[in-house]
């Protein structure tokens, strides 16, 4: 598993009203979690599409998580003896941490809501 946390400090968290906080915190999570399947199902290998199919996404306000319920990713992922490993899911989470991602999305929503000049 892949954990991804995002720390705010406290300070900011005191300069403004911590709903909208909470509410921008919600949307990049959602927004972040969306586009990590999306580029989890367009580089994943072969062309049966039934690992790519098989992923699918969980969101709370606190959480995204992107599964597969393909019984045989894990060996596509961590490979065995006869095949190596193709880890597509830690290769989306470096591209997403690499291209700022959630950062970006984060001051988008705060920029939306007012916070954020």
């Amino acid at each position: 598993m892949i954990d991804v946390d995002v720390v705010l400090e406290p300070s900011f968290r005191k300069k403004i009203n911590r709903s909208i906080i909470r509410e921008c915190e919600a949307i990049t999570i959602r927004n972040t979690t969306l586009e990590a399947e999306s580029r989890c199902k367009k580089i994943c290998p072969y062309d049966t599409g039934a690992l790519m199919r098989g992923h699918s996404t969980t969101i709370s306000d606190t959480e995204g998580t992107v599964r597969n319920r393909q019984d045989y990713w894990v060996f596509v992922v961590f490979g065995t003896s006869k095949m190596p490993a193709r880890n597509y899911p830690q290769v989306v989470v470096n591209s997403l941490y690499s291209e700022n991602y959630m950062s970006r999305t984060f001051k988008t929503q705060l920029v939306k809501k007012g916070v954020l000049d």
